[in-house]
């Protein structure tokens, strides 16, 4: 199961370097000195909703790497079973909420395997001499546009500035990664069930 994609500075942090057991990547995560999320430095870390935003992403993640057939009772089926895995109580509800979504015709589009697409793409850049680590939920490639879409699954699917500081390192990873020319960032809010595009 993964976790919130954000992106981790290594400057003045404590990194831990772990192996996906189904994949063998290395995956970095940074333990700060408070239990607070990435996007607002004020917010008292949401335990339930860190849990939700890890199931779906590890829905959305098996999907579009052919590992999970997208129809409604398989995907209930899957989050029921990494719910229960993960030992922990939420509202079903809203869990139900962000599946549904899911369905959304252009939200499915962006999911679906496609041989175009890239799904947790993990890069590492210098920028201003601090190493930048981060894992990027999708990136499609379509009519000579690199299209970065990160999945939130907060409630209010507002922009905040911490997305758009995200986006743009996205943004840089990926053209250091691929030489993009054209390059376009998006975010899909899962409850609700909207896409925005975010100008970096």
């Amino acid at each position: 199961i993964y976790p919130a994609r954000e992106p981790v500075f290594s400057k003045r942090s404590r990194v831990e370097i772990s192996f996906k057991a189904a994949e063998g990547l290395p995956e970095i995560t940074r333990k700060p000195v408070s239990p607070i999320s990435f996007s607002s430095a004020q917010q008292v870390f949401d335990v339930s909703g860190e849990k939700i935003g890890r199931v779906i992403h590890s829905i959305i993640y098996e999907i579009s790497n052919n590992k999970l057939v997208f129809e409604s009772h398989a995907l209930k089926d899957r989050t029921m079973f990494f719910l229960k895995k993960m030992k922990v109580d939420v509202n079903i509800e809203e869990v139900e909420m962000h599946l549904a979504n899911l369905e959304k015709p252009e939200i499915k589009k962006i999911i679906l395997p496609n041989k175009n697409g890239y799904s947790e793409i993990q890069f590492l850049v210098e920028i201003n001499g601090d190493c930048v680590f981060g894992i990027i939920d999708r990136v499609i490639f379509e009519n000579g546009i690199c299209k970065i879409y990160d999945f939130k699954t907060r409630q209010k699917p507002e922009i905040e500035e911490a997305d758009i500081k995200q986006l743009t390192l996205y943004r840089e990873g990926i053209n250091k990664l691929f030489s993009c020319k054209k390059i376009q960032t998006f975010i899909v809010f899962t409850f609700c069930g909207i896409i925005k595009e975010v100008k970096t």
